[in-house]
């Protein structure tokens, strides 16, 4: 699988996550016992929660690519899959290769977040996808003569704020960076005071001496 930073408008994105579901309500722990257990190395992974009403389970995206620079940057699978309902195919072309991006019942794919340098790969990739299954949207260039698909761009399909950023697989959860922030500031406050009143730890000193 190759990963890959795309640029959808004036919006960075990274593909090529590894897809997996997640039955039960922790994607974060699921996610990271991946990271650690897996034979490949990941380097970041993210979450896409399931929905309100509970119809589509959690998923979590493992990020294998060596691309450091993804860290950060949202996702590009779910934020596609945001504007899609049901199963979805498609490809497209942006610079440098072609985006396949592939979702059923509402799930991405394990092979639906795909990065191919070459068009031919990606589609010899939607051609065999689509003899494998149903899918009610279809995307692809007009010039691969799929029946039945629609050519689109990204950019037209992927809207709105970007969500679902990559989080290295070292990331620091909010409770302890909230804590690291506030002994930071207990240091500089005590320090601002010890510079105001520089007398008041010899004089403490003073007054412990028999």
């Amino acid at each position: 699988m190759t990963g890959s930073i795309v640029t959808i408008g004036k919006q960075k994105y990274v593909v090529g996550l590894y897809w997996e579901n997640c039955p039960d309500d922790s994607p974060v722990k699921a996610a990271k016992a991946a990271m650690r257990g897996g034979g490949q190395r990941v380097y970041a992974y993210t979450i896409r929660p399931g929905n309100k009403r509970k119809e589509r389970i959690p998923q979590f995206g493992l990020w294998h690519s060596k691309l450091h620079a993804g860290c950060g940057l949202p996702a590009l699978a779910p934020n596609f899959a945001r504007q899609q309902t049901g199963s979805w195919a498609g490809a497209f072309l942006v610079s440098g290769g072609v985006v396949v991006m592939i979702g059923y019942d509402d799930l991405i794919s394990p092979d639906g977040d795909m990065f191919y340098p070459d068009a031919a790969s990606a589609q010899q990739h939607l051609t065999r996808v689509l003899k494998e299954g149903r899918y009610n949207r279809v995307y692809a260039p007009k010039s691969w003569n799929i029946q039945g698909s629609m050519q689109t761009t990204l950019a037209e399909l992927v809207q709105g704020e970007p969500d679902f950023r990559l989080k290295s697989r070292g990331a620091l959860s909010g409770a302890v960076i909230a804590v690291i922030v506030l002994a930071l500031v207990l240091v500089v406050l005590a320090v601002i005071i010890l510079q105001d009143k520089p007398d008041i730890v010899p004089m403490q000193i003073r007054a412990l001496r028999p």
